[in-house]
Formats: structure tokens, sequence, C-alpha cells
């Protein structure tokens, strides 16, 4: 202990004190107000204050366009609350998720891509839809006409579904926390550009 009784204590004075890796519980943007951003392998690290420069990080070109992106997380653990029923599940997965929205450069060929992938997304779950509903009015024909469009109709709903939320997604949410937000979807080199993540977190 150092004779100063008004000293700033030291690390090795208060072994309570939280170690310098561990980041603040808010992480300020830089002076600039660009968000921080680091790399962790093959994913983008940023904090969830800020703004990206111009540049997508998707492609790894300058633009002047953005997409807003609200993201929702949860430890991969909370699905084990679907066994003892979906509700249970549900109730857990919005107490123990984090969130944070973000508002991502993203190139112009990038959003039309995802344009274009989500108007034939809807425009499959429309034509499902209407499937379901003639399977359910059918009433000449074979019997095996309403059978038939029911189930064609389920099947074809989950693939547009999926062909939907797969193929519009562009960076989409690893892991949230309080501080910063894990993004996939990144380009390497875009990653490249960035300084390794600090935090022992």
């Amino acid at each position: 202990m150092s004779g100063n009784p008004f000293a700033e204590p030291t690390d090795s004075d208060n072994p309570y004190r939280a170690p310098a890796s561990f980041p603040p519980l808010a992480v300020p943007a830089d002076k600039s107000g660009e968000i921080v951003r680091y790399r962790q392998g093959k994913r983008l690290v940023v904090g969830k204050v800020g703004t990206f420069p111009p540049i997508c990080p998707i492609t790894n070109e300058p633009t002047d366009r953005t997409l807003k992106r609200r993201m929702t997380w949860h430890h991969p653990a909370v699905y084990l609350a679907i066994l003892p029923g979906f509700l249970v599940y549900i109730i857990l997965a919005m107490i123990l998720q984090q969130k944070a929205t973000l508002v991502v450069p993203m190139a112009r060929r990038v959003l039309r891509r995802r344009a274009i992938v989500m108007t034939i997304a809807w425009l499959g779950i429309l034509a499902s839809a209407a499937a379901l509903f003639g399977a359910c009015v059918v009433d000449r024909g074979p019997p095996v006409w309403g059978p038939t469009l029911g189930i064609g109709g389920l099947i074809a709903l989950a693939i547009f579904a999926v062909f939907g939320a797969i193929g519009s997604r562009t960076v989409w949410p690893a892991k949230i926390d309080e501080h910063f937000v894990w993004l996939k979807g990144v380009s390497p080199d875009y990653l490249a550009t960035l300084p390794e993540f600090p935090y022992a977190v």
C-alpha cells in the first residue's frame, strides 16, 4: 500500500479492480463518431454506438447506401427450452435475448440482390397461401385435389420462407452482449483492414 492515503490505488492495491482488458460498460465511438470495429477470426466485432465508415462490409466497396438492421441473439443453450414446451422457449428467449440496432453500409448490388430475393420469396409465399386456400374451398374434381393442393402449398410455403430468410441475409449476428456485436457474412478483405479484437470476453 502506498504511504499516501489519497493516492490512486493500483491493481496490486485493489485485488477486486477489473482487469484492464475488460471493456467499459458502454463502448463509445471514437473521436470522429465512428463505430469501433475489430476482427475476431472470420467475424466482425463492432460496438453498439457510432456510425460505420461508408464501406460495404460484404463487398469491401465504397457505398452511399445503408441498411438498418435490428438484431436479436440469445445463447444457443436456450433452444433446449423447446423440449419442455415451445411457450417456455419463447418466454426464456424474450427474457435472455440481447438486442442491437446497426445502420450498416451496403453496396447497391447487395441491396439489389436482396430486393430480388425478397420479391421472389413473397410471391412464392402468396402463391402457396393461395394453394392452401384452394385446398380448403375446392369441391369439384377428383377427391385427391384438395389434399394435393394442401400438401403442395405447405411444402412450397416452407421452401419460399426459408429461401427468403437465407437469401435476403446481409450480415447477421453470431453473438451479441452488453458491449459488442459479432457479425457473420463479412468480406475477408474488409476484416483484413481491422485490428484484432483486444478484449478477453
